[in-house]
């Protein structure tokens, strides 16, 4: 099957650990970034979307936690059994460890539209997505922007970048706007 869309979320300093933890914002560096976006991301009321990628990266790490929706039995609501079954290695879901510069290169090959989500973008609604090939890679930082350097690797300079306008939100937040939209859309 293939995606209609992929999150990616860059974390600069969210770790994965190698066993359960019982406080993850603070065991992890913000890891529960990268969980809450991944659980907004492949989540549609009780169901999981199946046309959904999601890719979070853990900088400190170099670790890419792949959640696959076509494969995943089923998407937990909380960030804990989330990490359970990333730690599992359950079915849809698979961890590895990776330069940027070979996470480029792996999403070069996925990516038809690459979208940087940013509150210094283009209004979302003058960006007409209907148009865009698909998939629709759209990168997003966790609780913080994603570093220059890691911009440059990316090669996000060359990405349209859009915003939701003058409100901040929270990672999760914004992955859950635009699958609204999209859903609309598309």
């Amino acid at each position: 099957m293939k995606y209609s869309r992929v999150f990616i979320v860059i974390s600069p300093t969210a770790i994965v650990p190698k066993k359960p933890v019982r406080g993850i914002a603070s065991t992890t560096h913000r890891l529960d970034v990268i969980l809450r976006s991944a659980i907004s991301a492949l989540s549609q009321g009780n169901n999981i979307r199946r046309d959904v990628l999601f890719i979070g990266y853990a900088s400190k790490s170099n670790t890419v936690i792949e959640l696959r929706g076509n494969e995943l039995e089923k998407i937990p609501s909380s960030e804990i059994e989330l990490l359970h079954l990333i730690l599992k290695r359950s079915k849809g879901i698979k961890v590895h460890t990776s330069s940027l510069s070979e996470l480029k290169n792996y999403l070069r090959n996925l990516c038809r539209s690459i979208i940087y989500l940013r509150e210094d973008g283009e209004l979302i609604d003058k960006v007409n997505l209907r148009s865009l090939p698909k998939p629709l890679c759209l990168f997003l930082g966790a609780h913080i922007d994603i570093e220059p350097r890691q911009e440059k690797i990316l090669e996000l300079d060359k990405a349209i970048r859009i915003s939701l306008g003058k409100v901040s939100y929270m990672t999760y937040q914004c992955i859950i706007i635009i699958n609204r939209l999209l859903d609309r859309l598309l």
